[in-house]
């Protein structure tokens, strides 16, 4: 099993903002030859199924969240889908969007 940390690059520069900056390190499952492909250095950037016609059924997860304001609720929201394989479907992301 892998494990994977995804480091925002301003605490690559300041290393003493990766606390509030980084997601937290947490095990990956995947390899190459998987569905969920995976590997200690490379993984997927997002995951979105979409049906046509029935767009309010799609599932859509970011590997860290909605947003990109390390001080909004929605900075690392979605990261515990990701890394857990699971699904956010389109209400929770319509939950999201109606806090803007």
């Amino acid at each position: 099993m892998h494990t994977v940390q995804l480091q925002h690059p301003f605490s690559r520069v300041f290393p003493w903002l990766g606390f509030f900056l980084n997601m937290p390190q947490q095990p990956l499952n995947g390899c190459t030859y998987c569905v969920r492909v995976a590997t200690a250095d490379f993984g997927a950037s997002m995951r979105l199924v979409v049906s046509p016609g029935h767009e309010d059924k799609m599932i859509l997860v970011t590997p860290t969240g909605q947003s990109g304001h390390p001080l909004s609720t929605h900075y690392q929201d979605r990261f515990p889908y990701w890394v857990n394989g699971k699904k956010c479907t389109s209400f929770q992301i319509l939950k999201t969007q109606s806090c803007y």
